[in-house]
């Protein structure tokens, strides 16, 4: 999802909205499935909120546990809009 996000983002000129109906299309289809619905999901309500993709799905990733990094936006976006990570700067 990351790459198609990217693409319909960067190559096509998708809007945020576009992608996030695409995206919402594809998840409620039965033929599909995720390695984990419940970050891929989250990833997208995230995104919804204006976090971006990218960032979301990566931070996602840790849903049971911490995810650490050196970017102070990220920390104050995931904490703000994805609740089931601690999302932590590293020192």
């Amino acid at each position: 999802m990351l790459e198609t996000e990217w693409v319909l983002r960067s190559r096509l000129n998708y809007s945020r909205v576009t992608i996030l109906d695409l995206f919402d299309g594809l998840v409620a289809l039965d033929m599909v499935e995720f390695d984990s619905p419940d970050a891929v999901s989250t990833a997208i309500r995230a995104f919804a909120e204006g976090m971006g993709f990218t960032d979301a799905v990566h931070v996602c990733g840790a849903l049971q546990g911490v995810f650490v990094t050196f970017d102070r936006d990220l920390v104050r976006l995931a904490n703000k809009h994805i609740d089931r990570v601690s999302v932590e700067l590293a020192s």
